[in-house]
């Protein structure tokens, strides 16, 4: 695979995981009653439960 491919790749799997993150994070708002003020919260649990 080239650095080229390999590059598009990398960038692919960022932009899915970060839609991921993203969808997540707003689910977590809304099942948390759209709580103002705890989006960096929110943020961090999503980005933990799509690690895992």
């Amino acid at each position: 695979m080239s650095q080229e491919e390999t590059c598009k790749v990398l960038e692919e799997h960022v932009e899915t995981r970060e839609e991921k993150v993203t969808l997540a994070a707003y689910y977590r708002w809304k099942e948390n009653g759209e709580q103002h003020g705890c989006d960096l919260d929110d943020w961090l649990e999503a980005e933990k439960s799509v690690c895992d």
